[in-house]
């Protein structure tokens, strides 16, 4: 589904749309606080060095923003959250209930900034030992 079609938000409703935040790791439904940190190790840990930072997380969450933003005008609808889980089954209410966690404002759309709050959120949460990086064990479930 999301991040190469396979990870939706770790962001989860998030790892896909993250707990009840973004679109990244899992499946699409799964919160960050079942998967853990995990999902995003594998899809942002870009120097592979099985932590990630908040800049490597940072970048991932902005790229992932980007791709599913299809019009590019610095939202995402409904029916672009849709287009990404096409042929999941719920797709449709996969999006919707990703949406209606997500749009802070409800204006129908996610910004950047609500896009990454639940993510990010998260990740100062998996931080436990406070330098602002995700090891490997700080990403297993159940570990805060």
């Amino acid at each position: 589904m999301f991040g190469n079609k396979s990870t939706i938000g770790v962001f989860t409703v998030a790892a896909l749309f993250a707990t009840s935040g973004a679109i990244a790791g899992g499946q699409m439904g799964q919160t960050t606080s079942q998967s853990g940190m995990l999902p995003y190790l594998e899809v942002a840990d870009a120097n592979k060095d099985n932590s990630i930072t908040e800049a490597e997380f940072s970048r991932y969450l902005q790229s992932r923003f980007k791709e599913l933003d299809t019009n590019s005008d610095g939202n995402v609808a409904k029916a672009e959250l849709k287009e990404e889980v096409k042929g999941a089954d719920g797709a449709d209410q996969t999006a919707a209930t990703f949406l209606a966690l997500n749009d802070l404002n409800r204006d129908n759309k996610l910004t950047y900034d609500e896009y990454v709050k639940e993510p990010m959120s998260e990740f100062a949460l998996a931080d436990s030992n406070g330098d602002r990086k995700v090891s490997m064990d700080e990403a297993k479930p159940n570990k805060r």
